[in-house]
Parts: structure tokens; sequence; C-alpha cells
């Protein structure tokens, strides 16, 4: 049920971890969202998330803090 729109009231600046593996209805559009909104995010949790495509063409992502990415 988790999709970009009911992801947004849940980001903030300060948000260090998020897990939202699993989540079917997660697309690109949120996980640009997490990095505009979630600048201090240190773990990111998003296998099995299968409608991420982010193609080799698009503008690669950038989290500054991250040190866990699990994908």
């Amino acid at each position: 049920v988790l999709n970009t729109e009911n992801l947004k009231p849940l980001l903030h600046d300060k948000l260090e971890f998020l897990d939202i593996r699993f989540c079917k209805n997660i697309r690109d559009d949120a996980i640009k969202l997490v990095q505009q909104i979630c600048p201090n995010l240190r773990e990111l949790y998003l296998s099995g998330c299968e409608n991420l495509v982010f193609p080799a063409s698009s503008q690669q992502l950038k989290f500054e803090k991250l040190v866990v990415l699990e994908a």
C-alpha cells in the first residue's frame, strides 16, 4: 500500500534509517523524494521493491551520508 504520496508525510530531515523492503508500489519518484527530504539518511533498505527501475541514463541519486544500501 505504501507509495510516494503516503510515504511523503513520514519523511523529514532528521531521518537516518528507512526500511521500505517489499513495497511493491514504491517507484523511482519516491526515492528521489527521499533524497530531497532526508539529507541525513544513513541506512536505506529497498530490496523487493520490484517497481524501482533507475535506468543508467537517469541522473544518479546522491545520499551524502548513506552508509548502508540494500537494494
